[in-house]
């Protein structure tokens, strides 16, 4: 015989619902029929708690329970918060069905989607929960997010061709101070190699004159690298909106 039921514990119960209809209490009764709940008295507070903002959408409600009574929160999907966004007309699920959901919404109000699921998120940051959200569109019958999938796609891939450059010139410029470091470096061993063979010292003046060439050179390149990179990264920031 299973141990007798603790009135005072506290238990969460989960149930899948549409948002403003009571629920069938067949359906509510295995669930919270054990923890001393009506099911019909529960499916209207359901009903009357998602009425105002998820009616019509099939939202997941928290059920929290402690001597026998009920506190209703919802628990929304990325799908539900989604298709919210998008502000569409309400429609009888009763009587349209496998409901197509095609609209736009901004980039501002994914972002603000993700950071409500956030908490509940697998990804490592907010850039990868966005990209979730962006992912729920493929699938609840959404069928177009495009101002703001689109909008997404402009700023990640600008943001990697500007990393990307940022990369490159840190490679480029660690490259021309290597070389430079070289010339000086070879340039002090054949001052040493003349001055120990008692060289008149023509060698390593000319020497000299060759590596101050060669490092004209190599800040020159920096320099002009440092303006392209500069010119790319301007022209990102002035074409896509952030």
């Amino acid at each position: 015989m299973p141990p007798k039921f603790d009135p005072s514990q506290v238990v969460d119960v989960y149930v899948r619902v549409t948002g403003g209809e009571v629920g069938a209490a067949s359906s509510l009764a295995p669930k919270i029929g054990p923890l001393g709940l009506s099911p019909k008295k529960i499916g209207e507070d359901i009903a009357k708690e998602t009425a105002k903002d998820w009616k019509g959408l099939r939202v997941t409600v928290k059920l929290t329970v402690q001597n026998r009574q009920a506190k209703v929160s919802v628990v929304p999907s990325a799908a539900a918060l989604v298709i919210k966004a998008l502000k569409e007309p309400e429609r009888d699920r009763k009587k349209t069905k496998n409901i197509k959901h095609t609209g736009n919404i901004s980039l501002d109000d994914v972002i603000e989607i993700a950071k409500i699921m956030r908490p509940r998120s697998m990804a490592k940051d907010l850039t990868g929960t966005v990209k979730e959200i962006l992912g729920t569109r493929r699938q609840g019958g959404i069928q177009q997010l495009l101002a703001a999938e689109q909008e997404a796609q402009q700023i990640v891939s600008a943001a990697r061709n500007a990393k990307m450059a940022r990369l490159k010139q840190a490679k480029e410029e660690a490259e021309k101070e290597i070389a430079e470091y070289r010339a000086q470096v070879e340039l002090e061993f054949q001052r040493k190699v003349a001055e120990s063979s008692g060289d008149s010292g023509a060698n390593v003046k000319r020497l000299e004159k060759e590596t101050e060439g060669k490092i004209h050179h190599l800040k020159s390149e920096a320099g002009r690298i440092s303006q392209d990179v500069a010119h790319m990264l301007l022209k990102h920031v002035t074409t896509v909106k952030v």
